[in-house]
């Protein structure tokens, strides 16, 4: 069965310096990561297939910033990745919206409690 990222998994996948170094880094990267996926969700609110395509770059770009080191994560998270460019690219916007909106509600998640596991 594939693990899931959880907050604390993320902050020992993503943590390769002191706890107190690395904190800030890994929420700020998370918090751009979000960032990038709302413009991503207003772009496909307005049904824009470019900015969509733009915002697309800019999620995967700080996806692989965030994630990159992770090789297991990235590879399973990579399909649905795909498919959401896929979906924007295609215009099909109704499913796009449901995917970017998953993605949005893990990324805060994952955020949220990577903050309380650093308390």
């Amino acid at each position: 069965m594939a693990k899931r990222m959880t907050p604390a998994r993320l902050w020992r996948a993503a943590s390769y310096g002191s706890r107190n170094r690395a904190a800030p880094r890994v929420i700020q990267e998370m918090t751009d990561l979000i960032q990038d996926a709302e413009r991503l969700r207003d772009a496909i609110w307005a049904r824009d297939k470019q900015a969509g395509a733009g915002a697309m770059a800019s999620v995967v770009l700080q996806f692989m910033t965030t994630f990159g080191h992770d090789d297991d994560f990235v590879r399973k998270a990579l399909p649905s990745l795909e498919r959401l460019t896929q979906l924007v690219l295609g215009g099909d916007f109704d499913q796009a919206e449901a995917h970017v909106l998953g993605w949005l509600a893990r990324f805060r998640q994952m955020t949220t409690g990577l903050a309380n596991v650093l308390r």
